[in-house]
This record gives structure tokens, C-alpha cells and sequence, in this order.
């Protein structure tokens, strides 16, 4: 699925194996209905269409408020229901990062909130830190695994519209490692590698997934063109995107759009 600001709270447990970290208990997404006013209009209706998400389609509906604006443009309301992205993101965002021949992160997104027009995610990082014989040559390969420490993180995220797509931007990252292991493994560096890993990744995985409304064949003669947009909750905690811009209503427009429908058989043929 887009600038997430992201605040990460770091619990760091024993030296070896696969130790316990406190962790979020993951949300239920909220199941209330879509606020009719994110896309009131002289006419609205909905479209639920599947949208390719990373490896998967996820079905997202969009909704559509249609009023009068000038003789040849609609002003548009449109609003995207994004909770089934919302369920979808911890299998989007997760995944392995190898920074460095010394450093191996395994990043496991839990679940994701949304908060007003902004986002929020809980998650964990598991860092593993290797040797390295010969590190910084050509011949460096990775040995055995020294230290493997689990980081709890919170992240927070926003978005922006951009040539009529919805895009998730990160913010912000701050981690705060907790105890004596986490100071050393601070002093290390390790903290600042987590944290550009897990910026770098959340950035990329967001970055090739916007949101991008688009009408089916029969509207799309219409050229939706959207000037602002952003995330709003649905409920208590559901993602959403509402967009507002206008559509063309001019007479090639109008004569397009009836050339379809006569195609398709909505149209008789003259006689």
C-alpha cells in the first residue's frame, strides 16, 4: 500500500536465542461503515476494484461524490476504503534486510492503526550480528553469529497525493533501546544500522505501493484530476483515503461516453 512518521520504542532481552519481547496485541480492524461525508455529492456511488499490492490484489472500494462545478467539470469527492491494505501491510512491510556482511534484520510488522490523518504501526526487529572475517575486502564472509537482540518498535506514517495517486511517506524513526544490553548495543551502533535498515526498507516497500483510484472503463472517459487528498479514519482505527478534485463533463467527453455505451448495447443504432 505510502510520510508515515515512525516513533519506535526498543525492549532488549537476553544476549542469545530467541528471547521474549513485550509486544502489542495485534488491533481489529475496524468494521464500522464509511462516513458518507468523506464523499458527499449530487450523486455518489461505489466501486470496489482489486488493486496490486507488493505480490498480492487486494480489493479496495471506492467511493464517489459527483456535484456541479462549472459547465464542462464535476467537482469530485472520492474516498478510498484502505482496511483491506491495512490487513495486508504486515505481510507488505515485513521481511529480511542484510545491511552488511556483519549485520543481519529481520523486520516483522505486527499491525497498523490509523490515527486521525496519520498512521501508526507496532512491530518487532530482530538484529543478528555476525563475524566478519575480512570485512571491507572483496574476500569478507560471514562467521558465526555473535548476538541476536529483539527491538520492539512503534512507527507512525503519513500521506501525500501525488499526481492522483495516495503515497505513504515516513517520517520519523526514533528508537530508545531499553536496559544495560541496549546501551552497549547503542554504543556499538547497532541502534543508528536498525534504524536506517528499517527507514530504508519501510521507504521502499511503501514508495512501490501507492494508491491510485482509477475508474472502470465506462468512467474513465471522465479524467478524474484530484487536487488535495490525505488519510482519514474510518471508526475507531480503520485506514482511509479521501481525495477531492473535478472530472471533465465537456461535449467530447459526453460524446465518448455515449459512442461506449452505444458499443455495449446500451444505445440502439439509428434507423
Amino acid at each position: 500500500m505510502n510520510a508515515f512518521p515512525w516513533a519506535v520504542a526498543l525492549t532488549i532481552s537476553g544476549c542469545t536465542g530467541a528471547p521474549d519481547v513485550a509486544r502489542t496485541p495485534s488491533a481489529v480492524v475496524s468494521q464500522g461503515l464509511v462516513d458518507p461525508t468523506f464523499y458527499a455529492g449530487d450523486v455518489s456511488f461505489k466501486i470496489t476494484e482489486a488493486f496490486a499490492v507488493g505480490e498480492r490484489d487486494v480489493p479496495l472500494t471506492l467511493f464517489l461524490g459527483l456535484s456541479s462545478q462549472t459547465e464542462t467539470r464535476l467537482a469530485v469527492e472520492a474516498f478510498v476504503d484502505l482496511r483491506p491494505l491495512q490487513e495486508a501491510l504486515p505481510e507488505i512491510v515485513s521481511g529480511s534486510v542484510e545491511p552488511s556482511c556483519s549485520l543481519g534484520i529481520d523486520i516483522d510488522l505486527d499491525h497498523a492503526e490509523a490515527e486521525g490523518r496519520t498512521v501508526r504501526a507496532w512491530g518487532t526487529a530482530q538484529a543478528r550480528l555476525y563475524r566478519c572475517p575480512g570485512r571491507g575486502t572483496e574476500g569478507e564472509r560471514r562467521g558465526a553469529r555473535l548476538l541476536t537482540q529483539n527491538i520492539g518498535f512503534i512507527a507512525v506514517a503519513s500521506a501525500e497525493l501525488e499526481q492522483d495517486c495516495v503515497f505513504f511517506r515516513l517520517v520519523d524513526l526514533d528508537l530508545t533501546p531499553n536496559g544495560l544490553i541496549g546501551r552497549i548495543v547503542s554504543l556499538l551502533g547497532v541502534t543508528d544500522r536498525v534504524r536506517a535498515a528499517i527507514l530504508e526498507r519501510g521507504a521502499a516497500r511503501l514508495s512501490e505501493n501507492p494508491i491510485c483510484p482509477e475508474l472502470p472503463d465506462e468512467l474513465s472517459l471522465f479524467d478524474p484530476r484530484y487536487s488535495e487528498g490525505g488519510l482519514r479514519e474510518i471508526g475507531d482505527g480503520g485506514m482511509g483515503a479521501a481525495l477531492s478534485g473535478s472530472v471533465d463533463t465537456s461535449a467530447v467527453t459526453l460524446i465518448g461516453l455515449l459512442s461506449l455505451m452505444k458499443a455495449r448495447g446500451a444505445v440502439g443504432e439509428a434507423r
